[in-house]
C-alpha cells in the first residue's frame, strides 16, 4: 500500500490556508490464493476421476438400521405380545351391504322392528300400529339403534335414526334400503343384474365363483370338517 501525502504552501504575504493530505491505496493481489485455490481445485477434480480405485473399509459404512438388520428388533407374535385378545363382532347376525336386498323384505323388516323394541322395553304386546311408537326419548332411540343394527346385522345411518321420530318413519326408511339395488361404490355407475330380472330359459346370469372366493368357501368347509 502506498500513502501520498501532499501539502499546499500559500505564496507570500498571502492568508494561510489548511493543508489537503491525499491518500490512496492498490488493490491487492491474491496471487498465493489463486495458487492454492487451483491446487485444491485440481485435487478435487483427481480424486472424483479416481474415487472408483480407492478400497472403503468396511467399519467406515454407514449402517442404516430397520427391523430387518436391527439387533434389537423382534418379531411381533400375537399370542406372546397379545394374549387372549380376541376381536369379536359386536352384531348378532351379518349381513353384506350386496346381500341385503335378498335378505330382508317388509314385513320381516316390521317384525325385527317390534321384537327389539319388546326386547327393549321389556314388552310383549303385538303392535299393530307402528305409528304408536315412539322414539321421543333420545337415550332409548340410542339404545334401540344399536340392538336394531345387531338384530338386522347391516348397518344403519344416523341420518335415518335421527330423522325417525317412531317406528313407522323408520320402518318407510328401511324400505327404501332394503329395495334398492346395491350398487358398488367403487363403481356407482355399474350395471348391478339380478336372476329374476330375466324370464327367457335361454338367458342366465353366471353365478360361478371367483378363485379366492372358491378358496374362501374351501377353508370354510375344511373348518367345519375338522370341527366335525
Amino acid at each position: 500500500m502506498f500513502r501520498n501525502i501532499c501539502y499546499r504552501v500559500a505564496p507570500a504575504g498571502a492568508m494561510k490556508t489548511s493543508s489537503i493530505r491525499m491518500i490512496s491505496s492498490s488493490a491487492p493481489r491474491l496471487f498465493l490464493g489463486n495458487l492454492f485455490g487451483s491446487r485444491e481445485a485440481k485435487k478435487h477434480e483427481e480424486l472424483i476421476e479416481k474415487q472408483d480405485d480407492y478400497t472403503v473399509d468396511a467399519d467406515s459404512k454407514i449402517v442404516i438400521l430397520d427391523e430387518t438388520n436391527s439387533p434389537n428388533h423382534k418379531p411381533f407374535d400375537a399370542e406372546a405380545d397379545m394374549p387372549g385378545f380376541e376381536v369379536k363382532n359386536w352384531k348378532f347376525t351379518k349381513v353384506q351391504q350386496k346381500d341385503i336386498e335378498t335378505t330382508y323384505d317388509i314385513d320381516s323388516v316390521n317384525n325385527t322392528l317390534i321384537t327389539t323394541y319388546n326386547e327393549l322395553a321389556n314388552a310383549s304386546e303385538q303392535v299393530s300400529d307402528l305409528g304408536s311408537i315412539k322414539l321421543n326419548d333420545l337415550n332409548f332411540r340410542f339404545k334401540y339403534s344399536k340392538l336394531l343394527q345387531q338384530n338386522l346385522g347391516f348397518d344403519i345411518s344416523d341420518y335415518v335414526f335421527s330423522t325417525s321420530h317412531d317406528l313407522q318413519i323408520l320402518s318407510d326408511n328401511l324400505n327404501q334400503i332394503i329395495n334398492t339395488r346395491y350398487v358398488n361404490e367403487r363403481n356407482p355407475n355399474g350395471i348391478v343384474l339380478r336372476d329374476e330380472d330375466f324370464t327367457a330359459p335361454n338367458v342366465y346370469l353366471n353365478n360361478e365363483l371367483s378363485d379366492f372366493e372358491k378358496e374362501k368357501f374351501y377353508e370354510e368347509i375344511l373348518a367345519k370338517a375338522k370341527e366335525a
